[in-house]
């Protein structure tokens, strides 16, 4: 790595690749403005940087690259699987590469400082180069027809683009492991595709094939996108599902695209220590007119009342959570008891507007709590009385992991990705995927509360934990 790093550009600067650097700016005059308050020697000049290699030093390590794709650090669970994943992997034997895009907006830049800071953060800045041969078949490849309505000379034009472009990005590193983490941007997953590294992983975080029909807004939104990855599969040696029952579902419903034997399971990874570590954390908690508030970025957020029987959903305000099924499960489930409950609504997404007028209208405005986004869901979570889900389709949920972790009795949906976490032991807090179901659940949570029948959890989340990371070794070592 070079002792020093010279840039006219300061936003390169700031980046945290560069972080244990020193850094020099070079100025007008042409001399060095020192960056680095830790060594006040004597600087390079660029032009020695560039043609004398006796100036850089190349640090001889035995430790795997593994390079990933998180899929932009927005607001959902592959973000928060991919910041898990940052704080468990061994940095003794990995070095851990994240490269993404370098314009956030506010909620993805919070995110990206979540990563561990053992792990390496590189932004893809400038242009991807093309050959005027290569342009259109690397163009025709992130179109709807994809990879496969290309010929076998365009096909190999295409490849030699997203090579290049890797390069660009990390120069001669070798890669040990290349991972398209986020597994729904045909754009990174032709990177990882078409990278070199000896173990290839490309993630699905969901049922794919019910992603196919997702609506937004009245709009298919990935159903023009997700079969240009798809076509990729087959250049990866492992394809890799969350859960155990949404691998079967992916398995099947998209084996044209990649043999049985790609199909892998790596169940999702939680940090322990900071879900127990922040649920108890009343720092940043006072008490106004006998309500306890979170204070997060000086913002005041109303906390559940323990005496009040409170139900707390987590998730992106988006279709497939559904918590349009929810808020009308609650208001049935009000009428039905005579005592006070609540409904904590934690997350952001495009359905949020929506909600909030269902709310509204069914007059449950003092009942149904928007949160928003909260940099500690954990403390809410420890609050509630209980955690409800009520997704219409899911990958392997980790904030039902996090549940499991403190202990909460929880109310979800009988899908693939909710019983590849319950399963047989935590079968009792799966329902039917309607609202009928769900409320008749509340109705009998809350009774059970009442009359003192709460029954506690016996959760190893340590030991899921470690189970969780020997497979994903095992998937990159085989």
């Amino acid at each position: 790595m070079a002792r020093a790093i010279y840039a006219d550009n300061e936003i390169l600067l700031d980046k945290r690749v560069f972080d244990h650097l020193d850094r020099y700016s070079i100025s007008e005059d042409m001399e060095l403005e020192v960056f680095s308050t830790s060594i006040r020697g004597n600087g390079y000049p660029a032009s020695q940087l560039l043609f004398d290699k006796s100036k850089w030093v190349r640090n001889s390590s035995k430790k795997k690259n593994i390079v990933i794709y998180a899929g932009g650090f927005q607001n959902n669970g592959v973000t928060t699987s991919a910041i898990n994943l940052s704080y468990n992997i061994d940095y003794n034997k990995y070095n851990v590469i994240y490269i993404d895009k370098w314009k956030y907006d506010v909620d993805s830049e919070k995110n990206v400082l979540k990563l561990n800071d053992l792990s390496t953060l590189i932004f893809r800045t400038g242009a991807t180069d093309y050959l005027m041969e290569e342009r259109k078949p690397a163009n025709q490849l992130q179109s709807v027809k994809g990879y496969d309505s290309l010929t076998h000379k365009s096909q190999s034009y295409a490849k030699k683009v997203f090579q290049r472009e890797l390069t660009r990005l990390l120069g001669d590193v070798k890669i040990d492991v290349a991972i398209d983490f986020s597994g729904y941007v045909v754009f990174w997953t032709s990177i990882m595709a078409f990278s070199n590294a000896r173990v290839k992983l490309i993630y699905q975080h969901n049922d794919m094939f019910a992603e196919l029909s997702k609506v937004v807004n009245g709009k298919l939104k990935h159903a023009e996108k997700l079969p240009q990855v798809f076509q990729l599969y087959k250049f990866f040696d492992s394809i890799v599902s969350v859960g155990e029952k949404t691998l079967e579902l992916n398995a099947d419903h998209l084996s044209n695209y990649a043999t049985k034997d790609q199909y892998g399971y790596v169940a999702n990874s939680i940090v322990v220590d900071d879900i127990l570590g922040k649920a108890n954390d009343s720092s940043n908690v006072v008490q106004i007119n006998d309500n306890d508030y979170l204070i997060e970025d000086d913002m005041f957020k109303l906390l559940p009342n323990e005496e009040i029987f409170t139900l707390v959903n987590i998730g992106r305000m988006g279709p497939e959570k559904d918590q349009k099924k929810l808020i009308s499960a609650f208001y049935e489930a009000k009428k039905h008891l005579a005592t006070p409950i609540k409904l904590f609504i934690i997350g952001s997404g495009e359905l949020e507007d929506s909600l909030k007028k269902q709310v509204s209208s069914l007059k449950l405005d003092s009942d149904v709590i928007f949160s928003g986004q909260v940099n500690n869901p954990y403390i809410f979570l420890k609050r509630a009385s209980a955690f409800v889900l009520s997704s219409n389709h899911e990958g392997q949920p980790i904030v039902l992991l996090e549940s499991l972790t403190l202990g909460k009795p929880i109310i979800a949906t009988d899908i693939a990705g909710n019983r590849s976490v319950l399963g047989e032991d935590y079968s009792d807090y799966l329902v039917n995927n309607s609202e009928k179901a769900i409320y008749q659940k509340i109705v009998e949570l809350c009774s059970n509360k009442i009359h003192g029948k709460m029954n506690s959890l016996n959760f190893d989340a340590k030991s899921y934990n470690e189970e969780s990371m020997n497979l994903f070794y095992k998937l990159i070592e085989d």
